[in-house]
């Protein structure tokens, strides 16, 4: 059984001819929940001229021509390993979203880079990439990407946490070098390197070029420890309403954009930050309390029914008509946990149902 998925980029360079006979792979089959975000796109950029659908469709592997795929013996590697169900490839594409290298593609001119990128991510081609590895139960993950690209992004924009059965996610890119030719070159001839030794030993440099892997895995462990504590946390401060016991439920949304709460990340994923929701919910008279904490589980805000306190600016907000209303500020010497807090935190709610 393939435990370990390795996923590359696409390039702008294509060939026509096909040179794996024969060959052929269903993604559907593997993303039934998310298949619809790759259909979309297609039929979006098939109608837009962007890929040529009167092209003859080839595998993937024969389509892509550019620097990385031209490295010596790297197609033949990457069909041997699927032959021989040592591991599982996938190609990040501009066009595609995601293919098999057996999949049969057409033509097609896109890069993945300013509003293509911005449109797989809101599309949520992560969702697909996370799929497919829940289904395949991938142990390891590894990329090979640019640095300079935008294919990382989507990689980051994954949600490792949710993946159980994983064990290590990482991709890796080569720093110090100049030049995109020779980038891809090395990148490829790094991947070749590492497909033959299981990636069982990770180098800091590779041929005169520095290495660098962006491994997401530590981030998992700390935030499933973080998130059990949360939890048992609230649990000791579960209700009663409406005759039921009302428990807390824990969602974690990760952050990555630049300005939002917790900070901006870097190459290192360690410096991602994720969010702890914690929400308590009624479902007979709708009430409903909502925690929000930072990556260290420090509390950033706290709504009840339609009023949002924000810990970060003390300021009080109201929803009202799916519109945030202020509603003042939270006095300076006023303490959060104080009972001079809850009774403002009281007019405030009166003030919304008013």
């Amino acid at each position: 059984m393939k435990h370990t998925l390795v996923i590359f980029q696409c390039c702008k360079r294509k060939n026509s001819t096909e040179k794996f006979l024969e060959k052929d792979f269903d993604l559907d089959s593997r993303i039934p929940r998310t298949k619809k975000i790759l259909h979309a796109a297609v039929k979006k950029f098939s109608n837009m001229g962007i890929i040529d659908v009167s092209s003859k469709p080839i595998t993937a592997l024969s389509r892509y021509d550019g620097h990385f795929y031209r490295t010596s013996g790297l197609k033949l590697k990457i069909a041997e390993e699927i032959k021989n169900g040592s591991y599982e490839f996938l190609i990040m594409s501009a066009g595609y979203g995601f293919v098999h290298p057996f999949q049969k593609i057409h033509d097609y001119e896109q890069q993945m880079k300013g509003k293509t990128t911005t449109y797989w991510l809101n599309k949520g081609l992560p969702k697909v990439l996370e799929e497919f590895i829940e289904t395949g139960r991938y142990t390891r993950v590894y990329g090979f990407f640019s640095k300079s690209a935008d294919y990382r992004k989507i990689f980051e924009k994954v949600n490792w946490h949710k993946i159980k059965e994983l064990k290590e996610a990482g991709y890796f890119y080569i720093d110090g070098v100049r030049g995109a030719s020779k980038v891809l070159n090395l990148s490829a001839s790094l991947m070749l390197s590492l497909l033959n030794n299981n990636f069982e030993r990770k180098p800091k440099s590779f041929k005169d070029s520095k290495i660098v892997f962006v491994n997401t895995t530590h981030l998992r462990i700390k935030m499933k420890k973080l998130a059990k504590d949360l939890l048992a946390h609230y649990r000791q401060n579960s209700f009663v309403c409406c005759g039921k016991i009302i428990e807390p439920r824990l969602n974690i949304e990760t952050v990555f954009e630049p300005g939002t709460h917790g900070g901006i990340y870097d190459n290192d994923p360690s410096e991602w930050f994720p969010h702890y929701d914690v929400e308590y919910k009624c479902y007979n008279c709708r009430y409903y309390e909502h925690y929000t904490h930072d990556a260290d589980g420090f509390i950033l805000s706290l709504t009840i029914n339609k009023v949002i306190f924000d810990f970060t600016t003390r300021e009080f907000d109201i929803i009202e008509n799916d519109k945030t209303i202020p509603a003042g500020r939270l006095p300076d010497d006023i303490e959060y946990n104080s009972e001079a807090f809850q009774e403002y935190f009281e007019k405030v709610l009166e003030k919304s149902h008013s």
